[in-house]
C-alpha cells in the first residue's frame, strides 16, 4: 500500500471591511461596485508595503480580474445592524466553451504550423504581443497589456523596414546594425511612409497613428522611465490604439499595390 502525496497548501484569507457614515442608502450595484474598488487599493498597498519590507516575491498585487467573476458582500446599517447580502459582479472573464474544429481548419492549422516554425512569414510574432496584451488586459496586468501592445507596433514596423532594405538587396550585417541604430520614432515618422504611405501624424489623435503615440507609447514611457502604474481604462486604450494602428498597417499594405513586390510569397501565408 502506498500513502497518497499531500502536498500543503498555504493561502492568505482576506477580507475587506469598510465602515464610513457617508455611504448612501439604498446601495446600488454601481456604489457597491466602487467600494470595492476602493478596497481593493487599499489592500494592494498594504500588499505592495509587504512585499519590499520583507522582500517576498512570493506576494504580488492582486486585480479584481484574477478572482472569480462575481463575488458575496454584506451590506450593515448601524445602530440597526440590519444586515443585506448580495452578488456583486466583478469582470466578465467567463470561461466559454470552445468550437471543436473540423477537418478543413485542422488541415489548414498544421499548415500555419509550417509556416509560424520555419519562419516563413515575420508577422505572427508581432501578432503574437498583441494577444499578450489582451491576454494581460483580462487578468489585470495593465503594466504588461501596455509593453506588449507596444512591442507588438515596434516589431511591426521594424518587420517591414526590413524586409524594404532586403528587397533593396542590402546586407543582412548592415541592416542589422542599421536598425539597431535608428531611433523607432525616425522609423514611425520618416521611413514607414515612404515605404507605406498614409498619414502618419502623431500630433493628432483622429488618425490611427497620433491615437496610438497617445494613447499606447506616451503612457508606455511613463511606465518603463517612471513606474507608473495605468489604470484599466489606460490599458484598454493602449490596447485598442495599437490593434487600430497594426489593422491601419496591414490596410496600406493591402491598398499600396506597388509593395506588394517586397511581400512576395508572404501576404498569402
Amino acid at each position: 500500500y502506498i500513502e497518497p502525496l499531500v502536498i500543503e497548501e498555504f493561502k492568505t484569507h482576506v477580507e475587506m471591511n469598510i465602515l464610513s457614515e457617508e455611504i448612501s442608502k439604498p446601495l446600488f450595484e454601481k456604489d457597491v461596485s466602487e467600494l470595492f474598488d476602493l478596497a481593493l487599493d487599499s489592500l494592494n498597498y498594504i500588499i505592495c508595503a509587504y512585499r519590499v519590507f520583507f522582500n517576498d516575491d512570493n506576494s504580488f498585487r492582486i486585480m479584481k480580474e484574477m478572482l472569480e467573476f462575481s463575488s458575496l458582500y454584506r451590506y450593515c446599517s448601524l445602530p440597526e445592524w440590519v444586515d443585506k447580502t448580495g452578488l456583486i459582479l466583478l469582470h466578465f472573464n467567463v470561461p466559454t466553451k470552445k468550437t471543436e474544429l473540423n477537418e478543413d481548419e485542422v488541415q489548414r492549422f498544421l499548415e500555419y504550423v509550417q509556416v509560424f516554425r520555419n519562419n516563413a512569414n515575420p508577422f505572427p510574432f508581432s501578432e503574437e504581443y498583441l494577444i499578450e496584451s489582451r491576454r494581460y488586459l483580462k487578468n489585470g496586468s495593465y503594466g504588461w497589456c501596455v509593453n506588449a501592445a507596444q512591442i507588438c507596433i515596434e516589431s511591426l514596423v521594424r518587420i517591414i523596414y526590413r524586409l524594404k532594405r532586403v528587397y533593396d538587396d542590402v546586407n543582412e550585417e548592415f541592416i542589422e546594425k542599421e536598425i539597431e541604430e535608428m531611433s523607432f520614432m525616425r522609423l514611425i515618422k520618416t521611413e514607414i511612409p515612404k515605404i507605406i504611405g498614409g498619414n502618419w501624424n502623431i500630433e493628432s489623435e483622429k488618425c490611427e497613428v497620433g491615437y496610438w503615440y497617445n494613447k499606447c507609447y506616451h503612457i508606455r514611457n511613463r511606465i518603463m522611465h517612471s513606474g507608473y502604474r495605468p489604470s484599466a481604462i489606460e490599458a484598454e486604450e493602449a490596447f485598442q490604439s495599437a490593434k487600430e494602428l497594426r489593422n491601419y498597417i496591414y490596410g496600406r499594405i493591402a491598398a499600396k499595390k506597388d509593395i506588394h513586390h517586397m511581400f512576395e510569397g508572404i501576404l498569402k501565408l
